[in-house]
């Protein structure tokens, strides 16, 4: 039989594990993009030419990848992420490394 500790340690955790599986959980944290409604609005074309490739964000819609030197990272990539052979460094929040289809390098030794 359940102590009434232990009752209510039970009855805290299923409520929170409703609230963060709920919608209303979304309310916990908050996304640096707005959520596709459909799957048609996240395979839209990104608003410009994708210099250094294609990238989907946090909220699945395809955006530009960053080029040599950007800033990129942060909480949820709010920054961007990098094109293909080109890492984000956590210490300046760049992308490093070349670009070889416009042989670009950051950092320029």
């Amino acid at each position: 039989m359940l102590s009434f500790h232990n009752f209510i340690t039970v009855v805290l955790a299923l409520t929170i594990s409703v609230i963060i599986c709920s919608d209303r959980g979304t309310a916990l944290y908050h996304l640096p993009c707005k959520l596709c409604a459909s799957v048609e609005e996240c395979n839209d074309d990104p608003p410009q030419l994708c210099v250094y490739g294609e990238n989907r964000n946090a909220c699945k819609r395809r955006v530009c990848s960053k080029g040599p030197g950007e800033k990129c990272g942060d909480k949820f990539d709010i920054l961007g992420t990098c094109g293909e052979g080109l890492w984000c460094s956590s210490k300046d929040n760049r992308c490093h490394g070349c670009y070889m289809p416009t042989m670009t390098c950051y950092p320029q030794d």
